[in-house]
């Protein structure tokens, strides 16, 4: 439908893309959310817009207006609100806080990095970003000796990244 095919050109970028989102990303989010807890992921995973915009406007030259500004400003109070919270938390949930701000830092690394990619046909960006993604996971599961899950867990898991990660993205680039 007129979209371009990726290139080699494109690789450097979408390797990068696949490192910072694919993988990095979702390790950093799992592993906080078992030491942090779902309140903390909840309102920290909100950062990743805040951190697309700032990299958008460094990056790319993006203008910020005031609406921008001002929704950015509510979602660094918000944080602060949650780290006032947690101020007296154990070196765990300290730990898992830090891990949700990699993974929301990482995914709008992604999101920044993707954008030119929007030029190209989007079935086979997110297939090479999946596939490249997905190996290095298995990589750093495989050095970490990490148990795999059982066939109905890892279906679901499957379907969880393919319509949550693979649909989403597929329909962000169109």
């Amino acid at each position: 439908a007129g979209e371009r095919a990726l290139g080699t050109a494109e690789v450097p970028r979408l390797l990068l893309v696949a490192l910072f989102g694919a993988a990095l990303a979702p390790a950093a989010l799992a592993w906080g959310l078992q030491r942090s807890g779902a309140l903390a992921g909840s309102l920290l995973l909100n950062l990743e817009a805040l951190f697309t915009v700032v990299l958008a406007a460094v990056i790319y030259r993006e203008p910020i207006g005031r609406r921008v500004l001002l929704a950015c400003a509510s979602m660094i109070a918000g944080g602060g609100v949650l780290a006032l919270r947690l101020g007296g938390g154990t070196a765990a949930s300290l730990w898992g806080i830090a891990a949700l701000v990699l993974a929301t830092v990482s995914w709008a690394a992604d999101n920044t990095l993707t954008r030119p990619l929007a030029d190209f046909e989007p079935r086979i960006t997110v297939f090479w970003k999946a596939i490249v993604g997905s190996a290095l996971s298995a990589c750093v599961s495989l050095f970490a000796r990490d148990s795999w899950p059982d066939f109905i867990a890892a279906l679901g898991l499957l379907a969880c990244g393919a319509s949550g990660y693979g649909l989403s993205l597929r329909l962000y680039l169109r």
